[in-house]
């Protein structure tokens, strides 16, 4: 038997992943921050980073719930949930987590 389930490895990989861009981006801005390059001249790059962050920094914060839901329903379907992939968990739990940090990352960029 697998040590971990199809779903939950993907859910890692999509929070590690989460975790990247949020190191990409933090990156570029303390190159903006150490004034090596002019913010006027990228003003509209730092709008796009930032908005870049924010999803990132919400992906990674809902981790603890889309772990959770994943874990329910590993609980729920425990019978069989070993020998059935169903990666229709995985794959709802990271498009309704796409969705809800493009969302909140634009309200927390422009409102």
């Amino acid at each position: 038997a697998n040590a971990t389930h199809l779903n939950l490895q993907i859910l890692n990989f999509y929070g590690a992943f989460a975790g990247m861009i949020i190191l990409f981006t933090r990156t570029i801005f303390i190159i903006f921050e150490a004034n090596i390059f002019s913010t006027n001249e990228f003003s509209d790059c730092i709008v796009l980073l930032s908005f870049v962050s924010h999803f990132g920094w919400v992906c990674l914060l809902n981790c603890v719930i889309y772990f959770t839901i994943e874990r329910y329903m590993a609980l729920k379907y425990s019978s069989d949930y070993e020998t059935n992939k169903r990666l229709w968990i995985s794959i709802s739990l990271m498009a309704g987590n796409a969705l809800f940090a493009t969302v909140f990352a634009y309200l927390l960029l422009f409102s």
